[in-house]
């Protein structure tokens, strides 16, 4: 039954886009929206969609792409595509945009996307189209802006050093960040490579390494804050979160179908459990659960609590460890404790 209705629901890939184009409509406007994408195992035979990725050599085997816009607002995924495994996600990128029919809004992504990539879209002055992308390392307009040479600190995030410069070539807004942190894990990793290698250090190289590490650059054509640029590329990683719970809690990471309809109708349901995961996700973490524990604990918790109802038809629950029940209570499905009163003799009125 089950193979049978993801066939069926496949075959009536309409009704699927029609879903997607509602919620894509309900983006806000101007919205940041991360797309990215991943790849799922895929053995098949049968679907045209199964083929060798280019990382076919580390994996072993036939893959299928899957690209996700995702909210970063709402924190949860607004619309999907299927591609072929051996489809890179840059070249997917202008096709994911006009099938989706994205429009008014702020793209954000990785050094896989560009706006070069995708010029026609965003270009076109009725989609309204507009992208955050950071640069590669050896990207020619860090010299030419001096876009390490850091001028500033931002005031909502800690020891985070900042260049905001707009290039007059290609009237492109550059945004440059470097956090001292992830600096000295950098250099620590490469140290420590070179100390396995026996190499000994290369003094040219030490100097590149020292300046770029802990840096990140971003090429938008919007002018914004600072803050609000670096506020997006944190938000960024959370799609990279979705993929880590699509793959390692909902174990999405195999695509168990054949034919072409049930792929499409397999990654529609897979998509669906997806938007339920990150709603259930940002209730935890909003009531303050994940601050002591992770989402899968959190999530046993509330898949082993059993309740059922008295005689007089109220509802009551299986007797509950204390964390359980402090997992219960931060979600309000039991009542709260009473407040604890004050040690000592309670004060004697005055009348």
């Amino acid at each position: 039954s089950i193979s049978d209705l993801q066939e069926d629901l496949g075959l009536h890939y309409i009704e699927i886009r029609m879903f997607l184009d509602l919620r894509v409509a309900r983006l806000s406007p101007g919205a940041k929206a991360a797309v990215d994408g991943t790849l799922i195992g895929d053995g098949s035979i049968v679907n045209s969609l199964s083929e060798l990725s280019r990382k076919a050599k580390v994996r072993g085997g036939k893959e299928i792409s899957v690209l996700y816009a995702y909210d970063i607002e709402k924190k949860e995924p607004i619309c999907f595509s299927v591609y072929k495994g051996n489809m890179m996600d840059s070249k997917a990128y202008s096709c994911f945009i006009e099938e989706n029919d994205l429009r008014d809004a702020v793209l954000v992504g990785d050094k896989a996307f560009t706006a070069e990539v995708a010029r026609k879209e965003f270009s076109d002055p009725e989609r309204r189209l507009h992208y955050l992308f950071p640069i590669r390392r050896n990207s020619e307009a860090i010299a030419r802006l001096g876009l390490y040479n850091y001028t500033d600190v931002l005031k909502t995030y800690d020891a985070v050093m900042y260049v905001r410069k707009r290039d007059e070539r290609s009237g492109s807004w550059f945004y440059s960040f470097r956090e001292p942190g992830r600096a000295a894990s950098e250099e620590m990793d490469y140290l420590d490579k070179i100390r396995r290698s026996k190499k000994g250090l290369d003094p040219d190289e030490l100097a590149r390494t020292m300046k770029r590490a802990g840096t990140i650059i971003y090429r938008s054509d919007l002018e914004m804050d600072a803050e609000e640029a670096y506020d997006a590329y944190r938000q960024r990683w959370m799609i990279e979160e979705m993929f880590h719970l699509y793959k390692q809690v909902e174990d999405f990471d195999e695509t168990r179908v054949q034919t072409d309809a049930s792929v499409l109708g397999s990654y529609f349901v897979s998509f669906l459990s997806t938007i339920m995961t990150c709603r259930l996700v940002d209730r935890l973490d909003s009531a303050g659960v994940l601050e002591k524990m992770t989402f899968a604990d959190a999530a046993n918790i509330l898949r082993k609590t059993l309740r059922f109802r008295n005689k007089d038809r109220s509802w009551t629950y299986r007797a509950l460890l204390d964390k359980e029940k402090d997992v219960l209570r931060k979600l309000d499905l039991i009542p709260q404790l009473p407040p604890k009163r004050r040690p000592g003799r309670p004060r004697k009125s005055e009348s």
